[in-house]
């Protein structure tokens, strides 16, 4: 499936000089294009116009380490240059990103982050706007700031370029300022994470033996894009990030990682949760033992399966299975 690149044409005319403080409808400086991951991705479209702009302004509901990763050096000369970064990202996303994000946020100044609260509602929006000079670069549909959203999965986007005074540009700054005023700082997004996660889990990481954050010694037990492994050795290159030599246990190969922009996460095991001496209550366990109960007799038993079932039986068909059963 081919990039779909038709022009959008927009028939309002500008407004009167003087009026400025109003939006423009000017045309576009290129057409529409549809963005599905296929032929062009959402992260090539970044990786074209972060270098150049000034600023950036995302609202997404969900994003990953990966997907920083997918648009690493376009987004770290972005950066370099004293560009600005401005995140709102909804209160759904897990612990682990929430980490990141603050990693990024402490490293680079001119990144600004909030999530956004799921008291108030969902925040599922999708929108990318690169500004640069006299140009406003606008993407807009599913893709979330992640390696699924940026590149593996089929996305549907709309990206164009417009006037600085364009009214979608303008439209967009100002839904974003009011996304932006009512998100609530990272940091207590991610109080809001822990509690909850401590509190679905029935743990503290507080009795864990081993450190939360990093560096992680040798000898810690790490998962790293998903696979489990052990810190040979960790090295400490500066502005917050850290080299690590890892030794993966599914394949035994040694290799390097630097975090930021990898995500190096402790591993929490079992036997982690017991030395924290912090287990679920008795009725939490038999919820759990129930629920594996049904999911396991859904699965395998052969006359709840059936009742659960689309087919309908017949008063005759049981009746026929009876006296086949009764004759042997």
């Amino acid at each position: 499936m081919q990039a779909y690149r038709g022009a959008t044409q927009v028939n309002s005319p500008q407004l009167e000089p003087g009026k400025d403080e109003q939006p423009v409808l000017a045309e576009e400086l290129t057409g529409w294009e549809f963005i599905d991951n296929r032929v062009h991705s959402t992260a090539d479209w970044l990786r074209s116009h972060l270098p150049s702009s000034t600023s950036a302004s995302i609202c997404v509901a969900y994003l990953s380490p990966s997907g920083f990763d997918a648009i690493e050096t376009e987004l770290e000369h972005f950066l370099d240059r004293g560009s600005i970064l401005s995140i709102v990202t909804s209160e759904e996303i897990s612990k682990t990103d929430a980490q990141f994000l603050l990693r990024l946020v402490k490293r680079y100044p001119q990144i600004r982050a909030k999530v956004y609260p799921t008291q108030r509602t969902f925040m599922h929006s999708k929108v990318y706007l690169l500004e640069e000079d006299d140009k406003a670069h606008v993407l807009v549909g599913s893709s979330n700031l992640t390696l699924g959203g940026l590149e593996t999965n089929i996305e549907s986007n709309l990206a164009g370029s417009f006037h600085s005074d364009h009214q979608i540009v303008w439209q967009w700054r100002e839904n974003f300022d009011t996304i932006w005023s009512q998100g609530i700082a990272l940091e207590s997004g991610l109080d809001r994470l822990r509690q909850a996660v401590a509190k679905e889990r029935g743990i503290s990481m507080e009795g864990l033996k081993h450190p939360t954050e990093h560096p992680f010694p040798a000898g810690s037990v790490v998962v790293v894009h998903g696979q489990r492994g052990r810190v040979l050795a960790t090295e400490d290159i500066g502005g917050n990030r850290f080299r690590y030599e890892i030794l993966l246990e599914a394949t035994g190969q040694v290799q390097k990682w630097v975090t930021p922009p990898t995500e190096i996460r402790l591993w929490v095991g079992p036997l982690d949760i017991a030395l924290s001496k912090q287990f679920s209550s008795p009725l939490e366990y038999d919820l759990r033992t129930e629920a594996l109960h049904l999911s396991l007799a859904y699965e395998y038993d052969r006359m709840v399966s059936l009742s659960s079932s689309r087919v309908n039986l017949e008063p005759y068909q049981v009746d026929a299975v009876h006296r086949v059963v009764i004759t042997w």
